[in-house]
């Protein structure tokens, strides 16, 4: 009898093609190094990533120091970043009223982000701030290019909107 090479065949890609979906997620489950404030940020926020996912995220981010009483966005105009409150307190306001207070591990200009509008409300900071920024479109870029990546974040920032609404704060 004559050997099946067509099934033969076929087996093999099968084959390759496991071994090579087994080997990206075993480089992305990989240990990575990462610095104190991340590895925190990690391990509090952003453990539904995998770490190389959470290392994408983090590279075209910047560490930004804001001081009290400096604007981080305005009512009705463009918002170029999206920023995570990593240490600090920032109030929110819309017109002349405070509407809410933001403190660590949350966003300043998600509904923005999300909407691509103008901002809502003005973030003002009210104590020295150390912020995680991200340009918006380059994060958008890179989300694109990421699927998992950008149901994740997507899933973060719809958290925190909805934790504002039942509050019935933002």
């Amino acid at each position: 009898p004559d050997p099946m090479w067509i099934p033969i065949g076929w087996n093999f890609v099968f084959v390759g093609l496991n071994l090579y979906h087994i080997a990206v997620i075993i480089y992305e489950k990989r240990p990575v190094d990462m610095s104190p404030k991340h590895r925190e940020l990690y391990e509090t926020m952003f453990k539904e990533m995998t770490p190389v996912e959470f290392l994408k995220i983090t590279k075209i981010a910047d560490w930004v120091q804001f001081k009290a009483g400096e604007v981080i966005t305005q009512q009705d105009h463009a918002v170029e970043t999206l920023n995570l409150i990593y240490n600090g307190t920032v109030d929110v306001a819309v017109g002349t009223e405070k509407v809410a207070e933001l403190k660590d591990g949350q966003f300043v200009g998600e509904m923005s982000f999300l909407t691509e509008k103008p901002a809502t409300a003005t973030c003002i900071v009210k104590h020295d701030t150390e912020l995680l920024v991200w340009k918006q479109q380059q994060f958008k870029d890179l989300l694109k290019r990421n699927p998992s990546l950008y149901y994740s974040i997507q899933s973060l920032l719809s958290n925190q909107l909805i934790s504002y609404s039942s509050k019935g704060e933002k």
